[in-house]
């Protein structure tokens, strides 16, 4: 009985998350709201006891410099209007002495509503789009997080997708680390267009 009740929970839950991930794809417009630096962590032993929130700040400016809302529509396919006042006031609260880690740490999944429900979005319909940033791991070369997509009028997570990809390259930390949140986007939406294509040919 029990096994037949988790069985009937989990197609919910399948399906309810299927049904979810097609409002998303078919949605007309995106509210991009940045990435999130406020749960990442460097996993790299030559910058342990290092305060990084200056760093966090530069990252922060790599990428609203590079994200704009004619790249972001081209990437996503859709309309995006871009609003990074809320990662940015968030990433100005970073406690840059705990950016540096000695060992990658996850995101727990179930706990991104509580990081979401942190936020006072100023639009309050759509759908926005949070990339909550985990871990840039220098032994790996890997930069990893989830991609989130929140009902604006209840701050619902609609579907948060986990992305781990190694796209680095250039020197310093801003621009290794920064082309490589920037190369894992581009992979994303990618996968992102072609969940389009493949729902466009369903119809």
């Amino acid at each position: 009985m029990k096994t037949k009740i988790l069985l009937l929970l989990l197609t919910v839950s399948l399906s309810t998350y299927a049904q979810r991930e097609q409002e998303v794809l078919q949605s007309d417009s995106l509210i991009f709201y940045g990435w999130d630096f406020s749960q990442l962590h460097l996993v790299d032993e030559k910058y342990l006891g290092t305060d990084m929130t200056t760093q966090v700040l530069e990252w922060v400016n790599f990428c609203q410099q590079r994200a704009t809302e004619e790249w972001l529509s081209n990437k996503f396919q859709k309309k995006v209007t871009v609003n990074f006042t809320p990662t940015a006031d968030r990433a100005r609260k970073v406690n840059g002495s705990k950016v540096v880690a000695p060992t990658k740490t996850l995101i727990n999944k179930d706990s991104l509503q509580a990081y979401v429900n942190a936020f006072d979005f100023p639009d309050k319909s759509g759908i926005g789009v949070i990339v909550f940033l985990e871990c840039f791991e220098k032994p790996t070369k890997t930069t990893s997080g989830y991609y989130t997509f929140i009902d604006l009028s209840s701050k619902e997570i609609m579907l948060a997708d986990y992305f781990s990809g190694r796209e680095v390259d250039g020197y310093g930390l801003t621009k290794y680390w920064g082309i490589s949140i920037m190369g894992t986007h581009n992979v994303y939406t990618s996968n992102f267009r072609k969940k389009l294509k493949n729902l466009a040919a369903e119809d």
